[in-house]
């Protein structure tokens, strides 16, 4: 299979070279990549334009979101295989071999992604990440609030991600989790490698207050989606207005009788180290995806949510005083 590598390009000019560096020198060479400029206003362009390799194409934009660039080089794409890859990160010397030729072997995988090693800002290696590698341990992390497969890492048949129609744009910072989502609930078989593809790049600029506001939400809505679905078997985004409203709802009681929204709570304290003021931002985002005039009905059902939250704060403080 011919492999497009689908590189999203915003204002990167301290590591976009290194990463297209990294794409370059794979031990795999039958690939095009294409670097969606999403209206960049630094010299990250003139960086691109600097590598004479005839496998590069940059595709320049005027500015309109991460999501709608992604779905246009899916759209422009020629590969049979989309790998994902982020500007500021660099991809391991054989990642495209392996991941082709796992996908190759096992044509019953659909996505195929792995670990990362972690790095700070001046590329210094901090630790190794792994995710679950099977398919059923994988699912149950999606279903458990929880991303096993790592965007940047993922190798994706394009025949399915097409069919599927590519990423949503109301899901904003959570655009992989919806999609994964979405392509478990058609059957699609997952899998991760058991060692890092990527050196997975982390620095103040990953993720700002905004978009953490906006992942959560995206992540919440994504999930009571599935959960609808799976338990009444058909899509809630094809609801409008007050249908859509009492889905969520529905949805809601549902994702608290299997209790997975305090097992998400509980790892996100324990994982990601959560800042009280973040814990209240979600907080507010739950209560803030429903009806203000129903606000006695949701505050019933969401009564876990706040108690969890309010444990989860707790034990944050108690902590950080020992």
């Amino acid at each position: 299979m011919f492999i497009s590598v689908l590189m999203p390009l915003y204002n990167s000019e301290k590591y976009i070279g290194d990463a297209i560096e990294s794409v370059l020198c794979q031990t795999h060479k039958d690939f095009e990549l294409l670097v969606i400029d999403d209206g960049s206003t630094d010299n990250s362009n003139k960086i691109v334009s600097q590598f004479k390799d005839s496998r590069i194409k940059l595709y320049c934009r005027t500015h309109s979101g991460l999501i709608d660039g992604l779905n246009y080089g899916l759209s422009v794409a020629q590969g049979q295989a989309i790998a994902r890859f982020d500007n500021d990160d660099i991809c391991l010397n054989d990642r495209l071999e392996n991941q082709i030729g796992f996908l190759n072997n096992h044509p019953e995988i659909g996505v195929v992604a792995g670990g990362a090693c972690i790095i700070d800002e001046n590329g210094r290696m901090k630790n190794n990440v792994n995710m679950p590698e099977k398919h059923d341990d994988i699912a149950y992390g999606l279903e458990s609030f929880f991303n096993p497969v790592i965007h940047p890492a993922v190798m994706i048949r394009k025949d399915i991600l097409v069919s599927i129609g590519g990423y949503r744009d109301n899901f904003q910072a959570a655009e992989d989790y919806d999609l994964w989502l979405r392509l478990l609930r058609t059957g699609v078989r997952f899998e991760n490698l058991p060692y890092p593809v990527i050196k997975l790049r982390k620095h103040d600029k990953n993720m700002s207050m905004v978009q953490l506001e906006n992942s959560t939400r995206s992540c919440f809505l994504a999930l009571l989606e599935h959960f609808f679905w799976k338990h009444n078997g058909f899509e809630a985004a094809s609801l409008g207005g007050d249908q859509y409203k009492n889905f969520m709802i529905q949805a809601l009681d549902m994702v608290q009788d299997t209790g997975l929204i305090e097992a998400w709570c509980w790892r996100a304290a324990i994982k990601d180290n959560l800042k009280t003021d973040h814990l209240k931002t979600i907080f507010n985002i739950c209560r803030s995806l429903f009806d203000k005039n129903k606000r006695h009905i949701i505050l019933n059902r969401s009564k876990k949510i706040i108690s969890t939250m309010e444990t989860m704060a707790k034990h944050i403080e108690f902590d950080r005083k020992l």
